[in-house]
């Protein structure tokens, strides 16, 4: 069990290293007054709402894509539907020389429920035959890609009862830009309001998906086995009462035979050797 968490929360580190690495930094801006700062969020926030249009993969660390991608997982996929829904409103802003202080309302579905419930679909959906053949055609990443197909098509479903939250963006200037604040824990509510106010602990166990198709997949071969095995033993069953009954019938042919010369050589014990006969050419239990 301890294993199968860990491998099971190793994709939410992943999850929550990518959510965390785009970077507001991308978007540089000539930033002299409040008008400016308004500027440079909503251009932030124009990246964060076409993902693909801004090829927002630059902006994440190349090692979570490679990991993300060996999962069979796309990061602008990911993003594209994680942000589908995003809207937000800036309430205040304050300048205060090179930091800046940006009051938000930011809503989005929270990717939190979103997970749990596409955890508990595949859950159920992994003891299916479907799964062990997505499983046996396309291994782990298949059973991956399957899952966050499932995750992306509850965070529509869950469009029209997004979570609003309200938040403060913390700004520095970097020469003539403005940008995210170098401490993260600042910006932590920022980051999580962008997802809904996730927090990235799910209320269900967390699957392994390798394991369990595993699992399933030998149970299913196992199944299989004890059903051939089963057949092969009716098969022999069957064999063997007709080679008892075959046995039977030559041993009564051969009483028979044996109860004509008899009859021939004694007629007085004739009617006690053809009731011998009969007896023998009658199957035990018939």
């Amino acid at each position: 069990m301890a294993k199968r968490n860990q491998r099971g929360r190793s994709l939410l580190a992943l999850l929550v290293a990518l959510l965390l690495a785009v970077s507001l930094g991308a978007c540089d801006f000539v930033s002299k007054d409040e008008k400016s700062v308004r500027e440079t969020v909503d251009n932030t926030f124009a990246v964060f709402q076409d993902p693909e249009g801004n090829d927002i993969s630059a902006f994440v660390d190349s090692k979570i894509v490679t990991q993300l991608s060996t999962n069979g997982l796309d990061v602008t996929q990911f993003l594209t539907s994680a942000f589908a829904h995003l809207t937000y409103e800036v309430k205040d802003v304050k300048v205060d020389g090179d930091t800046a202080e940006v009051q938000l309302t930011v809503s989005n579905v929270n990717l939190d429920d979103a997970m749990t419930a596409a955890l508990k679909e595949f859950s159920d959906w992994y003891e299916t035959e479907a799964a062990l053949t997505v499983y046996r055609d396309s291994g782990e990443q298949g059973l991956y890609r399957k899952l966050f197909e499932m995750l992306y098509a509850k965070i529509d479903e869950m469009a029209d009862s997004p979570a609003s939250n309200d938040v403060t963006l913390h700004l520095k200037r970097n020469g003539d830009a403005w940008e995210a604040s170098d401490d993260e824990n600042q910006n932590a509510e920022f980051y999580s309001a962008l997802y809904g106010g996730a927090t990235f602990s799910f209320e269900q166990d967390d699957v392994d998906v390798s394991e369990d198709a595993e699992e399933a997949a030998t149970a299913g071969e196992n199944a299989g086995g004890e059903a051939t095995t089963d057949s092969e033993k009716a098969a022999d069953a069957e064999k063997s009462a007709d080679s008892g009954k075959g046995d039977a019938g030559s041993k009564a042919t051969s009483d028979s035979s044996k109860s004509d010369t008899d009859s021939k050589a004694s007629d007085s014990d004739k009617g006690e050797k053809t009731t011998a006969a009969s007896n023998a050419a009658t199957p035990d239990g018939q």
